[in-house]
């Protein structure tokens, strides 16, 4: 008597947690993946903006904003292919192929702006250790930088040189790529119910 208590207690106590973690997690709706998608197109977009005020006379410009916006047409995509599909098979497919076009294009941003912050860094500290500069700026940001000891270091833009930009930028390409995870994951979801 003791067992079968026992384990109908804890079946009714299963029963109530595959409840509560179907609440917490709704099984995704196109509705769902339409409002990821546009949420991809706004935070691509807010790139791409701080690209333009703060990076555009950086070397990795045009790839950047290039791929900016791409994942922000990619999100478009995506969202035009919801209200046209309708869910079908092969409405489905295509968000597929655009989410896999989207990875990539994270990937590759990620990986640029990390070889700027090795830049940056680089620059800023030379050999290891920091170098004390006097610089004169000639307005927007242009800049010539003396060592202490006299030496030149040679002109450099502040727009893109700055750690804070850098962290936001950064922090921009985290955004979307959590956007896109979600995405993807709801995407799949959706295909599988």
């Amino acid at each position: 008597m003791k067992i079968t208590t026992t384990f109908a207690a804890v079946a009714l106590a299963l029963t109530g947690l595959s409840q509560t973690a179907r609440a917490e997690h709704p099984e995704p709706t196109l509705k769902q993946i339409d409002r990821l998608a546009q949420q991809l197109q706004r935070e691509a977009r807010d790139t791409c903006r701080v690209l333009k005020t703060h990076y555009v006379h950086h070397r990795e410009y045009e790839g950047l904003v290039r791929a900016g916006q791409e994942i922000a047409l990619r999100g478009q995509h995506i969202h035009d292919d919801v209200h046209s599909s309708r869910g079908t098979m092969r409405g489905m497919r295509h968000i597929r192929h655009e989410l896999k076009e989207t990875d990539r294009l994270l990937h590759d941003m990620r990986r640029v702006v990390r070889r700027m912050d090795r830049d940056v860094n680089h620059r800023e500290h030379g050999y290891g250790y920091a170098q004390p500069r006097i610089g004169v700026s000639f307005g927007h940001g242009f800049r010539i930088n003396v060592s202490s000891r006299g030496y030149y270091h040679g002109a450099s833009r502040e727009h893109y040189s700055d750690h804070r930009t850098l962290r936001r930028l950064t922090g921009l390409i985290s955004a979307m790529e959590h956007t896109y995870h979600e995405l993807d994951e709801a995407t799949w979801d959706f295909e599988r119910r």
